[in-house]
């Protein structure tokens, strides 16, 4: 449920798109998001991440 609304709030109304260049079946990874221009940077990254499926993510 949650990932169809992050997608329609992404999708949709911001008007962006994921591009996920990840590998098959690794099993670690960084991600590395930059600039970080704005306070809205942490809930936009929360509805990738959602839309990515990274359900076991740690921020640094």
């Amino acid at each position: 449920m949650f990932r169809a609304l992050a997608g329609f709030i992404y999708f949709k109304l911001l008007g962006w798109r994921v591009e996920d260049h990840r590998p098959p079946g690794l099993k670690q990874y960084i991600v590395v998001v930059a600039p970080h221009t704005s306070n809205w940077d942490f809930p936009i990254g929360v509805l990738v991440r959602s839309i990515c499926r990274m359900n076991d993510v740690r921020y640094l």
